[in-house]
């Protein structure tokens, strides 16, 4: 048996996103389901590092984080360097 988690428009609200991360992590998923907007503005550096990874610290950490790009991004190389994912990056696909 195996479970996910699915997240999405995490962008400028830390709290809630902390919130959802925990209760994401108590259930213990394998793999965690980004659906984009990971951030509000792709190019605030502090966005990604303030709102998103650090109140998802502890489910980031543990959990393989699959995330689609969102129109917030603005395709920011912040997103490709955050995270590792198959070529092309921006499209992908994987199995479990």
């Amino acid at each position: 048996a195996w479970s996910f988690a699915v997240i999405g428009d995490t962008q400028r609200n830390p709290a809630v996103t902390a919130k959802v991360a925990k209760l994401m992590w108590e259930r213990r998923p394998n793999i965690v389901l980004h659906v984009g907007d990971v951030v509000d503005d792709g190019a605030a550096k502090w966005q990604w590092t303030g709102d998103l990874f650090k109140p998802c610290n502890e489910l980031f950490g543990r959990v393989a984080v699959f995330p689609c790009i969102g129109n917030h991004e603005k395709n920011h190389e912040h997103y490709y360097k955050y995270f590792s994912l198959p070529k092309p990056e921006y499209f992908y696909s994987y199995t479990y």
